[in-house]
């Protein structure tokens, strides 16, 4: 013997309050998911940034963080820090030009070492850039320490200091090359920095933006559409 079953739902009542619903958490679960991209593009620069200098200075691997989205302004800013602690210059990295310089590559234009070098360095005027050479003390990230730069810039601008910068006719200079020099224990002397006025050129291959936004685009979709989830099962609506 058949048995039927008649129901009567009323979807249209039961469709306005998920509507309703919606609506009232999509602006908490926007910006939560936004807040969570931008510290997962954060991180994920981290990883990068391995991956594409050798031995990057802590420096280089922190130099972004994100401001949080609010409800009522769903914007999430990822910026580079203005200052870094431990750089070799002590000086506010954004003059040194050198995250701007490996994003899209060319010359970069003097850092704050090279400037003071010139201004306080005896016989340094005539030189803007001042590169590494075989001796230069170097630590893990291959920069000059902060320790090294200061006993530079506080003995080359002294007459008879440990470090000097001879003239280009000097026998030094026309053997070395023009630079800056140590001098050593039983007259002997090293160079530790070459001096020049021809521009660093680097290859472009941070590719910040470009990889932000292929992360971006992967990650919030997946983020928002868990978020705005947890925000309908939070408020109450089954």
């Amino acid at each position: 013997m058949p048995v039927g079953f008649k129901f009567k739902a009323n979807t249209k009542e039961a469709n306005a309050r998920m509507a309703k619903a919606v609506h009232r958490q999509i602006p908490f679960a926007t910006a939560k998911s936004l807040t969570l991209s931008s510290k997962s593009l954060v991180e994920q620069n981290k990883r990068d940034i391995d991956q594409i200098f050798t031995s990057p200075s802590a420096w280089t691997k922190n130099a972004f963080f994100f401001i949080p989205a609010k409800k009522n302004n769903p914007r999430t800013i990822i910026k580079r820090k203005d200052r870094g602690t431990g750089s070799a210059s002590n000086n506010v990295p954004s003059r040194q030009h050198y995250l701007e310089v490996q994003q899209s590559g060319g010359g970069r234009n003097p850092k704050a070492f090279e400037s003071a070098l010139k201004a306080r360095g005896r016989g340094a005027s005539r030189f803007r850039y001042a590169t590494p050479t075989r001796d230069t003390r170097l630590n893990a990230a291959g920069n000059m320490t902060r320790n090294q730069v200061n006993k530079i810039l506080n003995s080359v601008g002294q007459r008879g200091g440990k470090f000097f910068v001879p003239k280009s006719s000097h026998p030094l200079a026309v053997k070395g090359g023009d630079g800056v020099f140590e001098r050593m224990a039983n007259n002997k002397v090293r160079k530790r920095l070459h001096l020049t006025n021809n521009i660093p050129n680097y290859r472009a291959q941070f590719r910040f933006y470009k990889r932000m936004r292929r992360y971006g685009l992967l990650a919030f979709p997946r983020i928002f559409k868990k978020e705005l989830r947890n925000a309908l099962m939070t408020s109450g609506f089954r």
